[in-house]
């Protein structure tokens, strides 16, 4: 009988240890979920800036091709 107490009380603490374990884990990947998100719009944000900078670039350059052909 002792020995089943001491495998349940075994098979107790290593539970409690695996539901910490995934705790944490949840934790940790909703932080890279965040992050991730983070990134994402950090991402669209200098794609849209990019664009802008074309198109500045474009109608800088249609300028000057104007001003030499004068």
């Amino acid at each position: 009988m002792k020995d089943k107490d001491v495998e349940v009380e075994l098979l107790k603490t290593e539970l409690i240890s695996q539901k910490e374990e995934t705790k944490e884990f949840a934790e940790e990947l909703e932080e890279t979920r965040e992050v991730n998100h983070d990134l994402k719009t950090q991402l669209k944000e200098a794609k849209r800036i990019e664009e802008i900078l074309k198109i500045q670039l474009e109608e800088k350059e249609e300028t000057i091709q104007k001003l030499e052909m004068e």
